[in-house]
């Protein structure tokens, strides 16, 4: 749990800002070792009138060694959905209101160095309205532990 407050002179959101969050990790079924289904999930919350974002939530599942011989991949699926404050977007018209994101990869360690993450998002109403149609993207993070 945790929260944030700050002084801010501006002519778009006014004075002080804050906000509260709560994040939660948890294993929800543990095989050998590190392998086993957990999940995680973040939760916030912001007066609508004076931050870009009201409320915004994401959440998912990790299963570690989904794949026999592969026991440190992780199969991950997740969503996130976003509030837009009152002050989001400026003069845009319409105003955004809110946007969901779906998301699901597959985390392919490679040796004890770094991985290879295909993974697939759809977005629905990515700029907050349905002026901006819905977005289906397909991709790949490139990562090295150090």
């Amino acid at each position: 749990l945790g929260g944030y407050f700050y002084g801010e002179a501006s002519d778009e959101y006014g004075g002080n800002k804050y906000g509260f969050y709560a994040q939660a990790d948890q294993m929800l079924w543990r095989e050998a070792g590190e392998q086993g289904l957990r999940m995680f999930s973040l939760w916030y919350f912001a007066p609508a009138y004076d931050n870009e974002f009201a409320f915004y939530a994401h959440g998912g599942l990790v299963y570690q060694g989904v794949i026999p011989c592969r026991d440190r991949d992780e199969l991950l699926a997740g969503a996130v959905v976003g509030r837009y404050g009152e002050g989001a977007g400026g003069s845009k018209s319409p105003a955004p209101t809110d946007s969901v994101l779906f998301e699901a990869g597959y985390r392919v360690r490679l040796g004890g160095w770094g991985f290879v993450q295909p993974f697939a998002q759809y977005i629905v109403q990515p700029a907050g309205t349905a002026a901006v149609a819905n977005a289906a993207i397909l991709g790949i993070f490139l990562g090295a532990d150090f």
